[in-house]
């Protein structure tokens, strides 16, 4: 952990919304963006993050769950969709959660904060 905090990795391409979670979560979490799916694989088999935020639109989101929950079962994985249908398919696919877009800041804030209670506690 740089600077105590725990790590984020957030994998979106809307540079808006990325710039609007980090500065939400730079308080509680040193951060890592990236654009593509395929990029949040390389990077958690190369860094230990406690939250992985994964936008669906950037590739075949699912298929990277899948390859992140075998190499990196530790990372909490939360999927942003723009479809609540995608949670089933999500949670099977290993994410802890999924969240849809749009998002209410304190929604996705409660959220991380109890995934990461969660992962403490056990």
């Amino acid at each position: 952990m740089k600077n105590g905090k725990k790590r984020m990795l957030i994998v979106i391409k809307d540079d808006a919304i990325k710039k609007l979670l980090v500065e939400i979560f730079s308080k509680k979490f040193s951060i890592t963006t990236a654009t593509e799916a395929k990029d949040a694989l390389r990077l958690c088999k190369t860094q230990v993050y406690s939250v992985l935020l994964l936008d669906n639109d950037c590739g075949d989101g699912l298929k990277v769950i899948q390859n992140i929950r075998e190499a990196c079962d530790y990372v909490q994985i939360v999927l942003m969709t723009g479809s609540g249908s995608a949670e089933a398919e999500a949670i099977s696919a290993g994410a802890n959660a999924q969240i849809n877009k749009p998002f209410v800041i304190e929604e996705i804030e409660r959220l991380v904060e109890s995934l990461v209670k969660e992962r403490e506690d056990n």
